[in-house]
């Protein structure tokens, strides 16, 4: 009896092992002989009676995914490595609806916003630096002494016109022949003071306008830099705000 069953019991263990060997592709959802661990992600399940483990290693099941965000596991929470990127570079997105630019065009708009902003302060301190620059050229043309002597030149002939003016003054008392001829000739030198008060202060006025040039030009080398620099601030934070 004991023979027996002793018989029994062997031939029912090797049914029992040449059922779970031949069992291990099925799933953990079908009727079989395998008893198979947890289900762990990234893993695999591992028969609790044999040791055999599946073919395929346990998949995550991702969040439903959302865009700028990482996608969660439903089974074990673990987040995705990457968050979800939108459907386009630049323009409306498939996935969210909202418009959306890559920063890679983000900085590439920056830069050509930068770049035709340079060239528009400089074409305008161009144009105008030609404008001052031309009329400073035209003034300088006329100019044949120095400021400082045309300065002299126009306190001396003054004050000669004003004396010659008060020897008129005086010569007119004498109403004879010799006294009008007096006037006549003191007139005629008043007269050539003035002509050549005119002309120095005809050159003076042309210094001005020349200074003038002069002051507008340094003013504009000064605001082409500054705002040159003002450019150059900005375009840096633009640039530090997309890579933030």
């Amino acid at each position: 009896m004991k023979k027996l069953l002793g018989i029994f019991i062997l031939v029912f263990c090797c049914v029992f092992i040449i059922a779970c060997d031949n069992s291990e592709n099925n799933t953990p959802n079908e009727e079989h002989q395998h008893r198979w661990s947890e289900p762990i992600c990234e893993q695999k399940q591992i028969c609790l009676i044999c040791g055999k483990a599946q073919a395929t290693k346990i998949e995550h099941e991702w969040s439903d995914p959302v865009c700028e965000q990482k996608q969660v596991c439903s089974k074990c929470n673990e987040e995705s490595q990457n968050v979800v990127s939108h459907t386009t570079e630049r323009g409306t997105c498939g996935r969210c609806g909202e418009y959306y630019i890559s920063k890679e065009n983000q900085i590439a708009d920056e830069n050509t916003r930068h770049e035709n902003k340079v060239i528009e302060i400089y074409n305008a301190y161009s144009t105008a630096y030609d404008n001052y620059d031309r009329q400073a050229n035209t003034y300088y043309a006329y100019l044949t002494h120095s400021e400082s002597y045309v300065s002299s030149q126009i306190s001396s002939l003054n004050s000669q016109a004003a004396n010659l003016q008060t020897k008129i003054s005086i010569a007119q008392l004498d109403t004879s022949a010799s006294g009008r001829a007096r006037v006549r000739e003191l007139q005629n030198q008043l007269s050539s003071v003035q002509n050549q008060l005119n002309g120095y202060l005809t050159e003076q006025s042309y210094w001005r306008q020349y200074n003038t040039c002069i002051e507008n030009l340094n003013y504009l080398n000064s605001k082409y830099d500054q705002d040159i620099a003002a450019e150059n601030q900005l375009h840096e934070q633009n640039l530090a705000k997309i890579n933030a």
